[in-house]
């Protein structure tokens, strides 16, 4: 998935088994709370990302599965 978090650039995530999970690279894992905030998410939605270092309110821009984008 493909997100805005309103700082002008736009950054990918993966979400991933809990072993696969690097969020340096950004591959997250499926029990991550960025993860759970997403979860049912369409391009367009806003979701609020709790985070210890504040809340970050993101725009989803795009969506893959399995190799191929919704939108």
């Amino acid at each position: 998935m493909t997100v805005d978090d309103g700082s002008g650039a736009l950054q990918r995530y993966t979400i991933v088994g809990e072993d696969e999970a690097d969020p340096d690279t950004g591959l997250v894992s499926w029990v991550s709370p960025l993860s759970r905030i997403v979860e049912g998410a369409r391009v367009g939605d806003h979701v609020v990302w709790r985070r210890p270092a504040g809340s970050l309110e993101l725009v989803i821009t795009k969506i893959e599965r399995a190799g191929r984008p919704t939108a």
